[in-house]
């Protein structure tokens, strides 16, 4: 390659020339390499900042109709892209997405305040039997026969781990 370089400067190009051409075009690749791996992180980053913005916007919206774990919700419509966004970058369905969820089995994890189940005995709709303010063992324990997983959802709702029946 020297000799392709020599041919291309000229003749009397002496050999200190070509030491300072070959170093110039290091660091110029080095120099270039550099700049694009620095361009691929900014880019990266600013990914993840607007990832970041979005799941804040669509968390905060979240809390403000009543949601008590906006990470279930986002986990549940499969992370913050399952969520419509408007052109300010402001989340368009959330009411849509709550609604529909609230009719779910999952309402209890997702809203608190309507922790309630039927029991298959016919009686009325009751709270929590799992939290402080309603704690009954006899409900619980027909809550379990009935519907383990509910009795799971509601325990952990009221902040208890049920671990019968699984090692």
């Amino acid at each position: 390659m020297d000799e392709r370089i020599r041919e291309l400067l000229g003749e009397g190009t002496d050999a200190a020339a070509l030491e300072g051409l070959d170093a110039y075009l290091s660091e110029h690749y080095t120099a270039k390499s550099e700049i694009r791996a620095l361009a691929d992180e900014n880019s990266r980053l600013r990914g993840d900042m607007e990832r970041l913005r979005k799941t804040e916007a669509v968390k905060e919206g979240l809390r403000r109709l009543g949601v008590a774990d906006p990470d279930y919700v986002i986990y549940r419509k499969n992370g913050v892209d399952g969520f419509l966004f408007d052109d300010a970058g402001k989340p368009a369905d959330l009411e849509t997405v709550v609604s529909e969820l609230a009719s779910t089995a999952a309402a209890a994890a997702i809203f608190p305040d309507r922790q309630t189940y039927a029991p298959a005995g016919g009686n009325s709709a009751t709270d929590n039997p799992f939290s402080a303010d309603s704690f009954n063992l006899t409900k619980q324990g027909r809550l379990w026969k009935e519907s383990p997983e509910t009795a799971r959802r509601l325990a952990a709702a009221a902040g208890i781990k049920l671990t019968i029946g699984r090692r």
